[in-house]
């Protein structure tokens, strides 16, 4: 029953505000002074045979409560005004008296917000906020035990609307240790927060940082690292390594990554120090960028290799391998050689862009925007190249992983006459001046031919019934498309000539008005079966199943270690990983028309080694290209190359929309629309990117071989223009 409307010292209770299985809790107002409260009420009824020795659970946590709170002092920590006992005939009525928070718990103010995920420096305030209050609890040997959002409450700041300041309440099941205490065996808390230590009743103060660790997981990717039924949960917990933060929120770096992985950790031991510095380390990881520099060396170096030793902030010194054959704006990755995530934490990359000069001093130099972290640097210049086995204080060169020039493209098998290829300056190959194009190319009376005999067997096949897609470009008014064969028949005589019979077949599809309005129903057909998923629709420009040579190209490039050829009925790319002689990762094979704003979607099987993937608004004679590419570890990237070979990242991270592993079956898709590229796993959008460098080109597919031989197979490809 309900106690509104009566009246525990002079405080009236007005109504029930909320209820748990420790007591109620009512907003009251204050008969003495003009304020409301929040009264939390625990009722404890006689026993006809009472044992005076014991007292009820709720009334010991309870006094529990009050006995820590009494402890504490701090801005983040709800403390109480008063408390007391009123007696009736039943039993005794035991109440505390809080200030009143209207706008209720952390909760229900992420409830109002929606589902929009916070931005990260708001919820790095929060957690910082939250952190602080546990920290003095901890300085008083009080541990909370049940750190989750609803123990929160909130109060808008007019300053920092989007970052309400808490308090933490709610210590009825805190542990408060005493050089006299013995540690309490009960097994209390939310399952979902719970630390593996807490399920054994070991609580200790790394156990809130678990908890505040998992609520900064929550409040970052919007969704809780283990879930389930209680058993399930506890299982986890003990057992079970979290996932990736960035496999829900592939915005997330690795070093947040790193930061709430380590307070996860399943010994207590292993976690952060403190709580504090948890909090620090999760603030200074959400704002980490890995260091990034430019490394000039000279023409000599980018085509012999060579050893250098830059120093970098505090005076640490690194060894850096130059590989031979290196490029203009390519790009070292130094893994662990960068800034730290945190301090005394992991190293993140060091990036060196390469620039070549022809001779003099060669200095290294970073962005204007990361100046300030490498002030240490003795005039802003390199030390002189030295070999690096002579200085026992210098660590050993750390493994680089090359970000290259633009894949090469293989030299096509079509055509008559074999060309003869040359190396291009930007790393790829072309044909010597016996033939007139990059990709030998069909002459255009032979287009007008194939164009002729494509209408024919359209009509053929859609007379039979269509059992499968045909490849080919949808004409919207097939009525038209057949007047425009016979117009390019009629106009070239020699064409002609050599074309007596496609003439005739074409001449009579235009005089078979039976035939055309069976194939505008079969396009029709064709069109609906194949209506654009993706935002903004578009309208469907070609099907290929990739199940035999087409337009695609084929052939292999020793040099460059990679093969395209069409296998068991599927089209596959093979790459080999870079050595010494051989630095791309990459290997492309092109589809040959030029597309502006497009949707463009492919069946991607990764069968050996790390990623595949498209290319696209691709020039053929020059570097200049999009790279949009998964790997069977569930990560994907999206690149910019320009004709100077250099690349840029403009956007990466893990989905888990990606099917991870070999021998799984993947449809990636990118939308391209203006400057706006959409990228797709399975029907899920992972990320979006934004760039207007390119605005048209052709198509690709590759494979990329960053440690293993890779090899790739592609299905059912699909384009729709937009």
């Amino acid at each position: 029953m309900t106690l509104a409307g009566q009246q525990l010292g002079h405080y009236r209770l007005v109504r029930l505000i909320g209820q748990g299985g420790m007591g109620e809790v009512y907003l009251a107002q204050d008969t003495r002074l003009p304020r409301q409260v929040a009264v939390k009420v625990i009722r404890y009824e006689h026993q006809p045979y009472p044992d005076t020795n014991a007292l009820q659970p709720a009334e010991r946590l309870f006094q529990r409560e009050m006995k820590a709170l009494s402890l504490l002092d701090h801005p983040h920590i709800l403390n109480f005004h008063d408390f007391g006992e009123e007696q009736s005939a039943k039993g005794s009525l035991i109440y505390m008296v809080m200030p009143y928070r209207p706008e209720g718990s952390l909760t229900d103010w992420l409830l109002q917000r929606g589902s929009t995920l916070l931005p990260w420096q708001d919820v790095s305030a929060l957690i910082t906020q939250a952190a602080s209050a546990l920290q003095h609890a901890h300085d008083h040997q009080i541990v909370h035990q049940d750190v989750k959002p609803s123990n929160f409450l909130v109060r808008t700041n007019p300053d920092t609307p989007t970052r309400p300041d808490l308090f933490l309440v709610d210590f009825g099941i805190a542990k408060v240790f005493s050089a006299t205490s013995m540690a309490s065996q009960s097994v209390r808390g939310t399952a979902t927060y719970m630390a593996p230590e807490q399920w054994s009743g070991e609580a200790v103060p790394a156990t809130d940082q678990y908890a505040l660790a998992i609520m900064a997981y929550q409040l970052l990717t919007g969704q809780l690292p283990f879930q389930g039924r209680t058993q399930q949960i506890m299982f986890q917990h003990m057992t079970i390594q979290p996932p990736l933060p960035s496999q829900y929120n592939t915005r997330l770096s690795p070093a947040v990554d790193a930061v709430l992985l380590r307070a996860l950790a399943k010994k207590a031991e292993e976690r952060f120090p403190n709580i504090k510095l948890f909090a620090l380390a999760l603030q200074q990881a959400l704002s980490y960028t890995d260091l990034q520099a430019t490394l000039e060396i000279t023409s000599l170096e980018a085509q012999q290799g060579g050893q250098r030793v830059v120093t970098l902030p505090g005076q640490r010194q690194v060894a850096v391998m130059i590989p031979p054959n290196v490029q203009q704006g390519q790009r070292l990755q130094l893994k662990e050689q960068g800034m730290p995530y945190y301090e005394h934490g992991p190293r993140g990359a060091l990036l060196l862009t390469l620039s070549i000069a022809q001779g003099g001093a060669r200095p290294f130099t970073v962005p204007p925007e990361q100046s300030d972290a490498l002030t240490v640097l003795s005039g802003g210049r390199m030390t002189n190249p030295s070999p690096v086995t002579s200085d026992a204080h210098i660590p050993p060169a750390p493994p680089i992983f090359l970000v290259p020039p633009p894949p090469p493209r293989p030299l096509p098998s079509m055509g008559a006459t074999p060309a003869t290829p040359f190396p291009l300056a930007s790393g790829g190959y072309a044909l010597t001046p016996q033939t007139s194009a990059v990709y030998n190319r069909p002459k255009p009376s032979q287009w007008r031919t194939v164009l002729i005999v494509t209408i024919a067997l359209l009509v053929i096949v859609s007379s039979l019934a269509i059992g499968g897609v045909i490849y080919n470009t949808v004409a919207t008014n097939n009525t038209d498309a057949v007047a425009t064969a016979q117009a390019i028949a009629n106009s070239d005589a020699t064409t002609t000539a050599l074309n007596a019979n496609a003439t005739t077949t074409a001449q009579a599809i235009a005089d078979d008005n039976a035939t055309a309005t069976a194939q505008a129903q079969a396009t029709a057909t064709f069109i609906a079966a194949n209506a654009d998923p993706y935002q903004p629709a578009g309208t469907v420009a070609w099907v290929d199943p990739l199940s035999q040579p087409h337009k695609w190209q084929e052939g292999a490039n020793a040099d460059f270690g990679g093969k395209c050829q069409f296998v068991n009925g599927a089209f596959q790319i093979t790459q080999t990983p870079p050595n010494k002689d051989f630095l791309y990762k990459y290997f492309q094979c092109d589809e040959f028309n030029s597309y502006s704003n497009f949707a463009f979607e492919v069946k991607m099987t990764i069968n050996q080694g790390d990623c595949g993937g498209l290319t696209l608004r691709s020039n053929t004679n020059t570097s200049n290209l999009y790279l949009y590419e998964v790997c069977q570890d569930g990560s994907y990237y999206f690149y910019k190359y320009t004709a100077n070979s250099s690349s840029m990242s403009l956007t990466r991270g893990n989905a888990v929309a990606i099917s991870k592993g070999l021998g799984q079956l993947n449809v990636v898709a990118v939308v391209a629309n203006g400057s706006n590229y959409d990228l797709y796993v399975n029907g899920q959008k992972v990320d979006t990117a934004n760039d207007s460098t390119y605005g048209q080109g052709i198509l690709g597919l590759v494979a990329s071989a960053y440690t293993n031989p890779t090899a790739v197979t592609y299905q059912d490809a699909r384009v729709w223009t937009i």
